[in-house]
């Protein structure tokens, strides 16, 4: 005795066993042309690094510092806490709405001062890889 085994009807075909007619493409709208979609200007690592530190500490600056407070932000180093002057830091800062100073004397841990030494050297050689581009 044997079983009537009904076959499964195909996925993705019509009842047919055939593909179903591809769908024509909808038409678009008598319009205006499209304008372009505006695209935001990119800036090349070279010239980011010569407008960074302003573009960084501006917004950051206009607001006074509350009293005994600080943040962090980067700046030219002109020294401070041992960093080579001249490379680009993240610093303690401090700023009177106006103008910013470098808050002195914060306490550092060994760990800290590892972590800073590291980075300072990185900065290094990554300034000594661009040298060529850097201005005069």
């Amino acid at each position: 005795v044997h079983a009537a085994v009904t076959p499964l009807p195909r996925v993705g075909r019509g009842a047919r066993g055939r593909r179903p007619a591809p769908r024509a493409p909808r038409p678009r709208p008598k319009s205006a042309p499209r304008a372009p979609r505006p695209r935001a200007p990119r800036a090349s690592p070279g010239s980011w690094a010569s407008t960074g530190p302003a573009g960084i500490t501006q917004p950051v600056l206009s607001h006074p510092t509350p009293a005994g407070d600080w943040f962090s932000v980067g700046v030219h180093s002109d020294g401070s806490y041992g960093i080579e002057k001249g490379l680009i830091f993240s610093y303690p800062i401090r700023s009177n709405g106006k103008d910013f100073e470098i808050v002195q004397g914060v306490p550092l841990n060994d760990f800290s001062k590892a972590k800073i030494a590291g980075t300072e050297n990185e900065l290094k050689e990554e300034k000594s890889l661009v040298a060529d581009l850097l201005p005069k």
